[in-house]
């Protein structure tokens, strides 16, 4: 589907795209016919061996066998196609398909864009996506020629464009939510069926009947009957939905979520929903783990489901905005700005949230210089410092993000919930990064997180560069007291 999401955009900017999908069991052939897209559907043949000019001791991808047939075979069909229309891009997305592919196929395409996930084989590529979480420059080493761009982290997801759409919206609507109404969504097929399971298990919860429940299905749901079933036999309604195609308007006006930890992790992020997620497959468990030490969902079982149902009720506000921090739903743009060459850059500038071993880096930041136009310029020792760390990230009204640019820690945004309007805001940069644009960069981004809240900040009169900033970025000026100034920005 990314490749989908991705085709769409470029076609929405002028971009004349073709697909070309090999005719396996359960292809996507027809659903990129739907959208209008010409499809070349290579042949298969399962009894296809490797052939020359590859020889036994070639050493072939780990996923080879996906192809169904050889890489030579795959090579010759591509090229049969490419031949006829020579694109100025080829789009390459297939865990079988490196160098050893690629190269053969070189003259009949301008420039290669590959995307993976896996950073385990070598690569051709003028730019290379990797929208893996933390991945890094290094996991690239000698996969790539130097001269690659690598559009690596979820800044560049490739979401459908619904979701940066209702992304204002949802995180407008959090303002007066009052968690009413639940998403259940365990997966299109769902061949466990722990939607099930969890309609089970919320059986026993108390307060289940504040909730109005959405259950979502996808078309080749194995066990909708026995879902339909139990649904008849509950004590409380539950709507059940299948094949839906409006799922960013769906998760936009939730409150909160049971989930899946798969790809639809980072729809619900983009949108800010509060969600309890379950680990369904092994390769969901790492993704899992990350996203709950980062504070954007919950990682629960079946039997802790009630428990950490109470938990997110309690810390949903600040869940929702380290998710919407995490993926802003612009990651479709910023990848066809790079193939469109209208980005020189790789979005230097990110936002993520603080984490336990981000405290020493803060601490750094503790300086004389730094505190002179604070409330309280003493700094603290370590050990307090420490102690107020630790209550700061547990805090349910207060987040703190790390500053980076270009992968290095630059200063931090902290955001301080007053109550359900009012938030305020401070920031601290690095001297060696002042005057890069990153306060502007993190101010602008709270902006965007808290769409209709308003943004306070207190600033020290003598503070001349941070008056002129806040002013500039129309924040109004709105009450002098002491020796600080108090600002408040109004949408």
């Amino acid at each position: 589907m990314r490749c989908l999401t991705l085709a769409i955009k470029l076609r929405d900017r002028g971009v004349d795209v073709y697909f070309i999908c090999r005719d396996l069991k359960g292809h996507m052939g027809n659903i990129v016919k739907e959208h209008g897209f010409p499809l070349h559907l290579l042949s298969s043949d399962s009894k296809d061996i490797i052939e020359p000019p590859y020889s036994s001791s070639t050493r072939l991808p780990e996923y080879t066998s996906w192809l169904s047939v050889s890489i030579y075979r795959d090579t010759q069909q591509t090229q049969h196609v490419l031949k006829e229309f020579k694109p100025d891009w080829l789009i390459v997305d297939h865990y079988a398909l490196d160098k050893l592919w690629q190269l053969p196929l070189n003259q009949y395409f301008g420039q290669l864009f590959v995307i993976d996930d896996l950073a385990n084989r070598a690569h051709n590529a003028t730019i290379l996506l990797d929208q893996t979480l933390d991945i890094s420059m290094e996991a690239y080493n000698n996969l790539v020629p130097k001269s690659s761009n690598l559009l690596l982290g979820i800044s560049f997801v490739l979401l459908r464009e619904e979701f940066e759409q209702y992304r204002e919206y949802s995180l407008r609507r959090r303002l007066n939510s009052h968690s009413k109404n639940l998403l259940i969504m365990m997966g299109g097929a769902d061949n466990d069926n722990y939607t099930g399971k969890v309609l089970d298990t919320l059986k026993d919860y108390k307060s289940i009947t504040d909730f109005n429940i959405t259950l979502v299905l996808g078309a080749s749901a194995v066990h909708c009957d026995k879902v339909t079933a139990l649904i008849k036999e509950l004590h409380f309604p539950v709507k059940l939905l299948t094949n839906i195609n409006n799922i960013a308007q769906l998760l936009a006006e939730t409150d909160i979520a049971i989930g899946a930890a798969g790809s639809s992790t980072w729809e619900r992020c983009c949108l800010g929903v509060p969600t309890l997620q379950m680990i369904l497959a092994d390769n969901q468990t790492l993704i899992c783990e990350r996203i709950n030490e980062l504070g954007a969902a919950l990682t629960t079982s079946l039997p802790d489901l009630i428990k950490n149902i109470t938990l997110l009720l309690n810390t949903q506000g600040k869940m929702s905005l380290i998710a919407s921090a995490i993926v802003s739903g612009a990651g479709t743009n910023l990848v066809v700005d790079q193939l469109l060459g209208l980005s020189k850059s790789s979005n230097a500038m990110c936002l993520s949230p603080a984490l336990k071993n981000d405290g020493e880096f803060i601490y750094s930041l503790q300086t004389p210089e730094s505190r002179k136009y604070s409330r309280t310029t003493t700094v603290p020792l370590f050990n307090e410092h420490v102690q107020w760390y630790k209550a700061l990230l547990t805090s349910a009204n207060s987040v703190l993000f790390i500053i980076y640019f270009n992968g290095e820690k630059t200063g931090f945004l902290r955001l301080d919930t007053i109550n359900q309007i009012n938030t305020e805001i401070s920031i601290v940069v690095s001297n060696g990064y002042q005057g890069k644009g990153l306060a502007s960069f993190a101010i602008n981004s709270a902006k965007k997180l808290l769409p209709g809240r308003k943004l306070k900040a207190t600033v020290h009169k003598d503070n001349v560069s941070s008056n002129t900033l806040f002013e500039r970025l129309a924040f109004k000026l709105i009450n002098t007291e002491d020796y600080f100034n108090q600002y408040i920005y109004s949408a």
